[in-house]
């Protein structure tokens, strides 16, 4: 019985996670003075390719 209810517990757990789980839709990457100064939404510094998994498995 309480391993099935540590199964349980688990795919509540991950599922919650999944449902959760937001892609941010943009990411700033700057040296730590400049993180004070405003900068124009247009002006980025580098832009790079973000890779999401379709499954986060966690061991």
């Amino acid at each position: 019985m309480a391993e099935m209810n540590r199964i349980h517990y688990e795919l509540e757990y991950t599922e919650g996670i999944s449902q959760r789980m937001r892609i941010p839709e943009q990411l700033k990457v700057a040296p730590y003075e400049l993180e004070q100064q405003e900068l124009p939404e247009h002006e980025t510094l580098r832009t790079a390719m973000m890779h999401v998994p379709e499954r986060i498995i966690v061991a």
